[in-house]
């Protein structure tokens, strides 16, 4: 028996050593529920969910504003510090960025994290838009919930599909303007993915302003990789044809859109008074197609039973291997990681 400290990093794994036959065990091994489509649930609330991060996965990321406070209210000190902050995120983790919605008080993402280092990405971009306009408004309190920030992993093409369309046409959807291209805040269309990247200035307030560096960043959008292998012309008109039709069924069901005018001039402190939903639920990954659906389970409860029992020998002071997609453990723990070929492919292209 190891002690902890003799355990490799992850990165001594040799990329062509799999993960022991010890892990291909039987589900009823686990309390884990895995008959929804949201993912899976461990019957033992006493122990956190583990979170998988694998490379080159492709995400939808929501964070909400404390409070529901419409602390993102488009203007243009708000769209220049979110977008540089998005965009020099991207830049310093390597993450592509294929569509952004800011509303006032959320904002959704969708990514693709090639090098899978997510957490940081997201942990720059709260940490730097919440210290920018916490200066601006002259406060000093948590700007973010204190709920974590969802990240959806798409599994496939339709599936990415699907949730490009719902960024898109967010606002109209919220019943606050009645086509997407109205909505003042920071927003990508799918003609970005075909024009030339641009450049963001750095805003005046809280960043170095010597740091000569960083006085601009690249404001680049891109197609997601599983849809690559399509005409991207023929892909931006099918995806203006999906957001054409969500529209028209918004004003056939919204019978007053706010309008942009009267979302910019509302105060940044006030907040939706429509009351909040609690207990939704949130989940970790979405599919378009019923194969791609149970792939995702699988691969989700494959990674949650491994976790639960390589942890478990990791607290005795056992060798144990954790599985591939473990993401703080390797870094502040010195664990050893199963290699990411081990996982189940996380997407694959319609």
């Amino acid at each position: 028996m190891s002690s902890r400290g003799d355990l490799p990093r992850a990165s001594q794994v040799a990329s062509s050593q799999g993960a022991p036959d010890r892990y291909q065990l039987p589900a009823d091994r686990f309390q884990v529920d895995c008959d929804n489509q949201h993912g899976c649930r461990p019957i033992d609330a006493a122990m956190s969910l583990p979170r998988q991060v694998l490379p080159g996965t492709t995400y939808l990321v929501t964070r909400r504003v404390a409070q529901r406070q419409f602390l993102l209210t488009p203007s243009p000190l708000i769209n220049s510090v979110v977008a540089y902050c998005l965009h020099r995120a991207a830049q310093l983790y390597g993450v592509e960025l294929h569509a952004v919605q800011v509303l006032s008080n959320h904002l959704h993402i969708i990514l693709t994290d090639p090098a899978g280092e997510l957490p940081l990405f997201m942990a720059w971009v709260d940490r730097e838009i919440a210290k920018a306009l916490n200066k601006h408004y002259e406060r000093s309190e948590a700007f973010w919930s204190s709920d974590h920030y969802s990240a959806v992993a798409l599994r496939d093409a339709e599936s990415i599909i699907g949730k490009l369309v719902y960024v898109f046409t967010n606002a109209v959807r919220a019943g606050l303007v009645r086509t997407f291209r109205d909505w003042r805040g920071v927003a990508s269309t799918p003609r970005d993915w075909l024009g030339a990247s641009t450049l963001i200035a750095r805003p005046a307030i809280h960043f170095n302003q010597r740091d000569e560096h960083w006085m601009h960043v690249e404001a680049r959008f891109t197609i997601p990789p599983p849809l690559r292998d399509r005409d991207p012309h023929q892909l931006v008109r099918d995806i203006e044809t999906h957001i054409a039709d969500n529209e028209r069924d918004a004003c056939a069901t919204v019978h007053n859109f706010r309008g942009a005018d009267r979302c910019c001039k509302q105060s940044p402190f006030d907040k939706p008074s429509t009351p909040h939903v609690k207990g939704k639920l949130n989940p970790t990954f979405a599919a378009g197609t019923a194969e791609g659906l149970q792939r995702a389970k699988d691969m989700l409860k494959y990674f949650r039973a491994a976790y639960r029992e390589a942890l478990q020998a990791f607290r005795r002071g056992a060798a144990c291997v954790f599985p591939a997609g473990t993401y703080w453990l390797p870094r502040f723990a010195s664990v050893c990681c199963a290699a990411f070929e081990t996982a189940l492919l996380p997407q694959t292209a319609a």
